[in-house]
């Protein structure tokens, strides 16, 4: 798994307007980030579809995205809508 912090994926994030029509319309800039992490090949496919990604969230990215902070992983998934779409666990 990716450990430190995909300078090409937070680009894209941080590029992001949340209020603007499109795939990631009304999601935070981290998923974004992991949208682009995944389409560079990181990630684990989801355990309950095959149209999602979850991502553990490592400390680098913590920093860069404080908002997660109380989060251990989060998944996101891609339906044949278009759309992109993210939930946050906290695994013990």
């Amino acid at each position: 798994m990716f450990q430190g912090i995909n300078q090409d994926a937070l680009e894209q994030a941080f590029e992001h307007d949340p209020s603007m029509p499109g795939k990631f319309e009304g999601e935070p800039a981290y998923v974004v980030y992991y949208w682009h992490c995944m389409l560079d090949g990181d990630g684990e496919e989801g355990e309950d579809d095959e149209d999602s990604m979850r991502f553990e969230v490592n400390e680098s990215e913590l920093r860069m995205f404080p908002e997660l902070d109380g989060s251990q992983v989060i998944e996101i998934w891609f339906p044949d809508s278009g759309f992109v779409y993210s939930a946050l666990y906290q695994c013990k």
